[in-house]
């Protein structure tokens, strides 16, 4: 399994160099994930996807381009250049929201950007971007060579884009039982859930027992 991811983690790489309006990017991630812990196909608990990678300006500072870096299993530039993957607040959010070191990350487009403006600017339009149908094969190569319990995508507002890129069908939507506030939309892909939740922050007021629960994940 892990060869297999290998050689696509090449085809990504070789494809940013063929793409002059990619290597705009700082960094692309994809098959991002501890070795050590998922070895074979059923490791994985959670895939954790969004829409692109975020991009600061420390990133710029302490890793500089060319050539664009990555976030994946083989070389992740927090390693290389900052202080460590465990340092990455992302990284701390999403093991508190799914209580297990045992998840991927992926992006539904793998190039970073500070935000989408930035993103279409550099990219073209997220609809229909030329670039979607490299990353959504790239994607559920990954998805059938792990076989994750689940998706999770933190945003209910990227439901709509992610259903149409991956032939999602829709479930159910999952709210508050106290105040009916909605939580997560639940899909499925026919073989597993993916699980669209309001945004991992604080400023939202809700807690991972309400998002990551038996009930919708499983």
């Amino acid at each position: 399994m892990i060869s297999e991811i290998s050689k696509l983690l090449e085809e990504t790489r070789q494809y940013t160099k063929e793409h002059s309006e990619l290597q705009l990017a700082h960094h692309f991630l994809f098959a991002l994930f501890d070795a050590k812990l998922i070895q074979k196909s059923g490791d994985t608990r959670y895939l954790i996807m969004g829409i692109n990678p975020g991009e600061h300006s420390q990133d710029w500072e302490c890793a500089p381009c060319p050539p664009v870096h990555e976030e994946s299993f083989e070389i992740d530039f927090h390693e290389q250049y900052r202080n460590g993957r465990d340092a990455v607040k992302w990284t701390r959010t999403i093991e508190n929201f799914c209580d297990t070191k045992k998840y991927m990350q992926s992006e539904m487009f793998f190039w970073s950007s500070n935000n989408v403006n930035e993103l279409e600017q550099r990219y073209g339009p997220v609809l229909n971007n030329k670039h979607l149908a490299f990353c959504n094969r790239l994607n559920r190569e990954l998805i059938n060579l792990t076989s994750p319990d689940a998706i999770i995508v933190p945003g209910i507002g990227s439901s709509k884009i992610m259903s149409a890129n991956y032939d999602l069908t829709f479930v159910e939507t999952v709210k508050d039982p106290e105040n009916e506030h909605k939580l997560c939309e639940r899909y499925t892909d026919e073989n597993r859930t993916w699980l669209f939740t309001k945004h991992w922050s604080g400023a939202f007021g809700f807690s991972k027992n309400q998002v990551v629960s038996d009930k919708p994940c499983k």
